[in-house]
């Protein structure tokens, strides 16, 4: 059996530094989950960036898409995630309890930091980007 699950997250940045969240389970990505009906891919992104972050984040454009797929419960999910570039206002990140342990901002020298090759290019455009619309 195999499920489709359409999901949004960014690449929010602040101050030259893009947001990296460690998981329990020591895998490195940026916040990112499910779209829930009625909601638009923009509003799914800002809602899981407060719910995974604490941070009050806002879209600034389209970055791209990714897609991959997993086995959970013995059901081959296909996930696809449509990226945004956000930035963050003020506060302190705040892991989510229970699904991050570490959150943290690295700079263009620490991008490497992310586990999967993909949301390193796509941190690297967010980062590339932020700096030109600053």
């Amino acid at each position: 059996m195999t499920d489709e699950e359409i999901c949004a997250g960014g690449f929010v940045v602040r101050a030259g530094a893009v947001l990296a969240l460690r998981r329990w389970n020591g895998v490195w990505l940026p916040p990112k989950g499910h779209v829930d009906p009625g909601e638009t891919l923009a509003q799914a992104a800002c809602r899981e960036v407060w719910e995974e972050t604490g941070l009050r984040a806002e879209v600034r454009e389209k970055l791209g898409e990714t897609a991959y797929s997993h086995r959970e419960d013995g059901t081959l999910r296909h996930k696809r995630v449509h990226w945004f570039l956000m930035t963050a206002g003020s506060g302190e990140a705040r892991p989510e309890e229970g699904v991050f342990t570490e959150a943290r901002w690295v700079g263009p020298d620490g991008i490497d930091l992310f586990t999967f090759a993909h949301d390193r290019k796509l941190a690297r455009k967010a980062l590339t980007l932020a700096k030109l619309n600053s």
